[in-house]
């Protein structure tokens, strides 16, 4: 199996300022090809470091991938590093040059000036075409290693590598057969999940196994290697067989699909509409189904009743009910849910009400609580959960937490 060492170039990334997602995004992607990610690296636009960078990856590493430092500014400056690592010197390419002038020309502006330098490519490396940007790529094809430098702007790089860097390294795979396999759980922490997982064991003689908690649930990945195409596919059913056997009541899916994809498509097989009542999670809940293309189809609306005088006069919940219970309580979080689903007139009503902290808790409602409901054309069902995280991860726990609770009443469990 060949051995890749991701370099990430820019003083941004080097000093924290923005987060590293185009590292990321390339290991995703590089493990489903069985190629071997053993490094990431990281370093700022200096040309003596990004060349001892280089070197060091090009002792270990079979093929090695960079981005950044590739633009026409003079803080770009892997391309001069490039030149002294290589030991070659420039070459120009008016045909980049034209042809990104045309781009700006087509988008009712002039090139400007430094944008000429985009045509400078070091000498004797391959042009990868950036469809998306100014920045083409570059490869160098040495001693059967490769480097492949890409933009450091996460549209252009992804573009690049999906489309053109990938079919490239699977040319240069040993041929073995590999595949990848997740599976999304939700209502079930980590500990709690390996001890249901009874054929655990059993699994990991077939696959890989990583279990990966995480604030929308915890994340079970397989990766099975074998010699031919048959054999791995029937490992990857023989384990998936023994998932649902054992946790099936927790899998929210084993095809990649979110939470908030899989609800959605539960209520469209179903022909059904839903609408929110938020008080913690802020139009949170609403915010995720939205992130589904196509989602008017079943998400009608929603409100945001973060003060009693809303869930009251906006969501229908009776004032009593929280004099008596308090707005965080069993019967506030069901009344809102009946009370959204009659204003909206929809099938399904989903509601929160809890406390994200950090403060505002008590001996008897602490931080982290929360009750969800669901009303249904049927009945009304709730749950009460008590989570121990930050304000942002008890938001996204509660918002999980009452979406699974949908898709549960959705499917019947």
């Amino acid at each position: 199996m060949k051995i890749v060492e991701i370099i990430s170039i820019g003083d941004e990334i080097l000093i924290g300022d923005i987060v590293n997602n185009n590292a990321a995004f390339m290991a995703r992607h590089l493990s489903r090809i069985d190629l071997d990610v053993g490094w990431h690296s990281v370093v700022g636009d200096s040309v003596d470091r990004i060349v001892q960078a280089m070197e060091l990856a090009w002792k270990r590493a079979d093929i090695v991938l960079t981005t950044g430092g590739l633009g026409p500014t003079h803080d770009d400056v892997t391309k001069d590093a490039l030149c002294r690592f290589f030991r070659t010197g420039y070459q120009f390419h008016p045909e980049i040059v034209e042809e990104v002038r045309a781009r700006f020309i087509a988008r009712g502006y002039e090139m400007p000036d430094i944008v000429r330098n985009q045509g400078l490519i070091p000498a004797e490396a391959d042009l990868i075409r950036n469809d998306l940007g100014s920045a083409f790529g570059i490869r160098f094809d040495r001693d059967g290693r490769t480097l492949i430098a890409m933009p450091g702007v996460p549209m252009e790089m992804q573009d690049m590598f999906v489309r053109q860097v990938i079919p490239a390294l699977q040319a240069l795979s040993d041929g073995s057969v590999f595949l990848m396999r997740r599976i999304k759980t939700a209502g079930i922490f980590e500990s709690q999940l390996v001890t249901q997982f009874r054929r655990l064991n059993d699994v990991r003689v077939l696959a890989d196994v990583a279990v990966l908690p995480k604030s929308t649930g915890v994340e079970l990945r397989f990766t099975v290697r074998a010699n031919n195409p048959e054999r791995a596919e029937n490992c990857m059913q023989t384990i998936l067989a023994y998932v649902w056997e054992d946790l099936s009541q927790w899998i929210v899916s084993d095809d990649e699909r979110d939470l908030e994809q899989v609800v959605g498509d539960l209520l469209v097989q179903r022909n059904a509409t839903v609408a929110t009542a938020e008080s913690c999670t802020g139009g949170l809940i609403a915010h995720m189904l939205t992130n589904v293309p196509g989602s008017s189809r079943y998400l009608i609306g929603g409100i945001v009743s973060y003060e009693n005088r809303i869930k009251t006069g906006w969501v229908e919940v009776p004032v009593e009910l929280i004099s008596q219970y308090g707005a965080v309580s069993f019967p506030v979080a069901e009344a809102m849910a009946e009370g959204i689903r009659r204003v909206m007139k929809t099938d399904f009503g989903v509601a929160t009400t809890g406390i994200a902290g950090p403060d505002g808790g008590t001996i008897d409602k602490p931080v982290g609580s929360v009750h969800v409901a669901v009303a249904g054309p049927a009945d009304v069902v709730s749950e009460y959960h008590r989570f121990p995280m930050d304000r942002q991860g008890n938001k996204q726990r509660f918002a999980t937490a009452a979406l699974d609770l949908l898709r549960r009443r959705l499917v019947g469990r």
